[in-house]
């Protein structure tokens, strides 16, 4: 089961783990960092679900004037991607048909493609306002972490994956999972007994 998924704990943890810097992470402050990202997404999702109530996502992006392209590339992991110089979502149908999809069959209630594209549209939706919303900002840039120090300096870095983070409290708490999954969808815990 994909780690989107799971509670909110088992998720931040998991990302945070696979951050190029997560060894220079202070044990204490990774709670912190991960909340934070969290909430952040949080309340992305509840600005634009403000903006454009009851708006379907294709409407949304439309307004925010990005482009959806779907590619079908072979075995490609990636499922989605923003490129902030074109203001473009790329989705990869393959990917996400053959590595999300087939992984996710027990959980998912529909395999239809155009369905399950809303979750990976409100993931790079998230990226795109990092880029261009002023009040959200770029999430790894608030909480940096020292990997170095030469002399009386230490060198500071983002922790990248508080963005993915906060991309993926903001898909749980902006996309309705109730058409999606076939188990009991809660934004905090996750998956947990039947509809």
């Amino acid at each position: 089961m994909n780690i989107l998924f799971t509670s909110k704990e088992e998720l931040c943890r998991c990302l945070l783990k696979r951050d190029m810097v997560y060894r220079y992470i202070p044990v204490s402050g990774r709670k912190e960092m991960s909340d934070y990202a969290w909430n952040k997404g949080k309340q992305a999702a509840r600005k634009i679900k403000d903006r454009f109530p009851e708006a379907p996502m294709d409407k949304i992006l439309s307004e925010l004037s990005i482009n959806v392209r779907i590619c079908e590339q072979g075995a490609y992991q990636i499922f989605s991607e923003f490129y902030q110089n074109r203001k473009e979502i790329v989705l990869n149908r393959n990917s996400i048909r053959d590595n999300f999809i087939s992984a996710n069959n027990e959980v998912l209630r529909t395999d239809d493609f155009n369905v399950i594209k809303q979750l990976f549209q409100a993931h790079e939706l998230f990226h795109y306002l990092e880029c261009f919303d002023s009040e959200i900002g770029l999430t790894y840039h608030q909480h940096k972490v020292s990997v170095k120090k030469i002399w009386k300096f230490n060198y500071l870095v983002g922790v990248l994956m508080l963005s993915e983070i906060g991309a993926y409290s903001f898909t749980r708490h902006f996309v309705d999972f109730t058409e999606l999954t076939a188990a009991f969808f809660d934004a905090e815990k996750g998956i947990s007994g039947a509809v």
